[in-house]
């Protein structure tokens, strides 16, 4: 292994998980760099000290690959995420109620702000069916855990020993390859950006009336999207309250009609040197094991 002086250079755009992860695996071989245009790490996965910022992120996966590299960023303690979803008492009567209908079709289609039927394939597969007032089991995976002192932490020990820098769009034409993992739009300013779901979220200090973790409001007399107990989800941390989601705000979600146009970017970047991955970067809704798997795929792919 040759000194940082002599190591070829990798670029990373975004310190969020998927950034991190890149980082995690190439700081050893190469001399990394990574640009970040906010001030703190983390992207949507951000906590401060157990309250997450963008939502409740509880982390599950089949993928031992993927579990044998985060627990070596941190220590993990299993966690059984418990989703229950409140409908509205009349559509239980309703005539064309069906059995199969979605539990969470409702809070579907207020989240994407799209018909159900109308949403990718993969995103209607992770529903439930049956309307119920109580939902258990709606994450699956035989690992399910959260780390101690929050995601912001476990991405920082990631980082460690990498040099950040301030965002610039100049890395596009870096004479060395590129790990994208910030928002693809900014990969590509001259062209019109890709749409995006944003999410704004409201910290109160009431409680949800339910003994799971997460409240997901499948009815249109509620105007939030989630709300979830933080003490309930990470106990271990400090922080309790009760978050609410609505829309705008934030980019988090892409928009199923781009995502042709997205993959052609990505396509085209790749052709440059710049490879695109994770939920921003790669234009891609993914859990947080599925981002991690599309990071070290794609570190494959460019042969690094």
């Amino acid at each position: 292994m040759g000194s940082s002086m002599n190591r070829q250079p990798i670029t990373i755009v975004g310190a969020g998980l998927a950034g991190a992860t890149a980082a995690a695996l190439l700081k050893d071989r190469y001399s990394v760099t990574v640009i970040e245009k906010e001030r703190k790490h983390g992207g949507l996965c951000a906590d401060d000290r157990g309250w997450q910022e963008c939502g409740p992120h509880a982390f599950h996966t089949d993928d031992e690959e993927v579990w044998a590299l985060v627990q070596r960023m941190a220590s993990w303690r299993p966690f059984a995420l418990r989703v229950h979803v409140q409908t509205d008492p009349a559509l239980r009567e309703l005539p064309y109620r069906r059995d199969d209908d979605p539990a969470f079709r409702i809070y579907s289609e207020k989240a994407w702000g799209l018909p159900f039927d109308a949403l990718p394939a993969s995103i209607r597969a992770r529903v439930p069916i049956q309307c119920e007032d109580a939902r258990t089991g709606y994450h699956a995976g035989r690992y399910k855990a959260q780390p101690e002192g929050g995601y912001s932490a476990m991405i920082s020990r990631m980082l460690h020993g990498v040099k950040i820098l301030e965002f610039g769009r100049r890395v596009c034409g870096a004479d060395h390859p590129v790990i994208w993992t910030g928002n693809l739009n900014d990969a590509t300013p001259e062209l019109p950006p890709l749409r995006w779901f944003g999410r704004q979220w409201y910290r109160g200090d009431g409680r949800i009336d339910t003994d799971g973790h997460v409240v997901n409001h499948a009815t249109w007399t509620v105007p939030q999207l989630r709300s979830w107990d933080n003490g309930k989800i990470n106990p271990w941390h400090v922080g309790r309250g009760v978050g609410v989601e609505f829309h705008g705000g934030r980019p988090c979600y892409p928009h199923p009609d781009d995502a042709c146009e997205a993959q052609r970017r990505v396509s085209d970047l790749r052709a440059r040197g710049v490879w695109c991955c994770g939920r921003m970067g790669g234009y891609q809704y993914l859990d947080m094991d599925a981002t991690i798997r599309n990071v070290m795929d794609t570190i494959k792919e460019a042969g690094l």
